[in-house]
């Protein structure tokens, strides 16, 4: 009896080995299938890879993982390009949007539907730029980035460092927000040239706003109040009266204005100081209305460590405010030169705020066609005196500047200037503060090298390391469980 009940378990201990050696044989078979699955999609749906690149271009920022996490309605993402065409380092980006958002939806550029959503928009966009068309859910808001714009380039025209994080960014934000803030530069007054404040429209393009030149007797395009931001840099003729009322209009509807103001400039290929005295009326009379006057004087620093040794270049002070936050916290730099002083009047209705101040070391000049010395006379008020000021009325808002220079070329570098214009524009924004994120070197991206190392590397893990892996122990195990 014994000697049966001994043959009977080797029996069942001999038929349940073979029956884990099978199992543990089949489920290494499908760790392999699923692993080579799991290579083909991972890239294109999970979008996982290494960055090589030596800016880090192919890495999304904290910020813009922040919005893509709180996204709440969908976005849709269409490469424009044609066949042969497309540009490799912007599709892989846009795969890192996708893989972080669900309700990001990136579209195959060849595909039917994406075809039927590019012709029904052909007569608002160029798409002969090839580039990224971005939209809502019911495509009602969108917005097309060219090609050309996600790159800044050199004085000899080569890729110098790549912004498209931040074009695609603040276009799923603005689409998200349902519009898009668009500034209008005032034409047709002598106002500065766009090659002159290239630096300055250059940032305006890396946060999304969208810029065109505004021409108050000619353009057919109403301004919108809730939208639009007008922005004058240095008239040096007046407004007309029909402008003036328009102008009137867009504040009174809750309008926001940006206005530079200039009474002298320096010219420096001539080392000259050149001086305006043309009657503003017009321009005098919408300052009023704000409680505001631009005094006819030219500020001069009697500190004889002075910028690039001109008196009329002089270092400011922040006033404390909103706009003026981040310069006073981290102690920026602010120059401006070529300043003239603003007072507050008595107004019943506007409340102004200085924003930016001389130091005590400063004198006012009057100016006269005949002037022809800077240096401090008896009657030359002194002290530290506004130089920038915001005034609000009701919903409106104007920001006046009595210096230009101070977003040109040259002194936009200044980090205090940058901060401090940056600010006052998010300021005035009607949809709110644009998200910024600084451009990356570009370098060479090797985004060829990126896709096929990437997948050279995952694919090597999960169809010959893991398998073999898993297969050999499997194997061992099983000669084991024989034995």
């Amino acid at each position: 009896m014994s000697a049966f009940f001994k043959n009977a378990r080797e029996a069942i201990h001999k038929k349940t080995g073979r029956t884990t050696n099978d199992l543990l044989m089949i489920g290494c078979i499908l760790i392999i299938i699923l692993a080579n699955i799991f290579s083909s999609i991972s890239q294109d749906k999970f979008a996982l890879g290494l960055d090589f690149s030596s800016g880090s271009i192919y890495t999304l920022t904290s910020t813009t993982n922040g919005i893509l996490e709180n996204l709440e309605e969908d976005i849709y993402i269409y490469p424009v390009y044609s066949l042969g065409n497309e540009d490799a380092t912007i599709l892989e980006i846009l795969k890192k949007y996708a893989a972080v958002s669900s309700l990001i939806h990136l579209k195959n550029a060849s595909s039917n539907s994406t075809s039927a959503v590019l012709e029904t928009l052909e007569e608002t966009y160029d798409f002969t730029k090839e580039g990224v068309l971005i939209a809502n859910s019911d495509h009602t808001v969108t917005t097309f980035i060219p090609k050309g714009d996600f790159y800044l380039t050199d004085d000899e025209m080569n890729i110098a460092s790549i912004v498209a994080e931040s074009k695609i960014t603040s276009a799923i934000e603005s689409i998200e927000k349902g519009a898009f803030s668009k500034i209008y530069l005032l034409t047709g007054h002598g106002e500065s040239k766009a090659s002159e404040i290239s630096d300055f429209l250059q940032m305006l393009d890396i946060k999304n706003y969208q810029v065109e030149n505004y021409n108050l007797s000619d353009s057919t395009d109403a301004l919108r109040p809730s939208t639009d931001i007008v922005m004058i840099i240095s008239p040096h003729t007046d407004l007309l009266e029909s402008e003036f009322s328009t102008l009137l209009d867009f504040l009174s509807l809750g309008g926001k204005i940006l206005l530079f103001m200039d009474n002298a400039s320096f010219n420096e290929e001539q080392g000259v100081l050149q001086i305006y005295i043309n009657e503003l009326p017009y321009f005098d009379a919408l300052l009023s209305t704000y409680g505001l006057v631009l005094n006819d004087d030219l500020l001069i620093c009697r500190d004889p460590s002075r910028i690039n040794l001109r008196s009329t270049s002089i270092c400011m002070t922040a006033a404390e405010h909103t706009i003026t936050r981040e310069l006073m916290e981290h102690k920026f730099p602010l120059v401006m030169s070529e300043c003239s002083s603003i007072e507050f009047t008595d107004s019943r209705d506007a409340q102004a705020y200085a924003l930016i101040r001389t130091g005590n070391n400063c004198y006012a000049k009057q100016l006269t066609s005949t002037l022809n010395n800077l240096n401090p006379g008896p009657t030359d008020l002194t002290g530290n005196f506004t130089v920038a000021a915001l005034s609000q009325l009701q919903n409106s808002i104007l920001i006046l500047f009595s210096d230009s220079s101070c977003i040109d070329n040259n002194a936009f570098s200044v980090l205090g200037n940058k901060a401090l214009i940056e600010a006052s524009i998010d300021y005035l924004s009607p949809l709110g503060k644009n998200t910024s994120i600084p451009s990356k070197p570009y370098g060479t991206p090797l985004s060829a090298s990126f896709n096929t190392f990437s997948r050279f590397v995952l694919i090597l893990i999960s169809t010959i390391l893991l398998p073999s892996g898993i297969l050999f122990f499997g194997i061992k195990f099983y000669f084991k469980n024989k034995q």
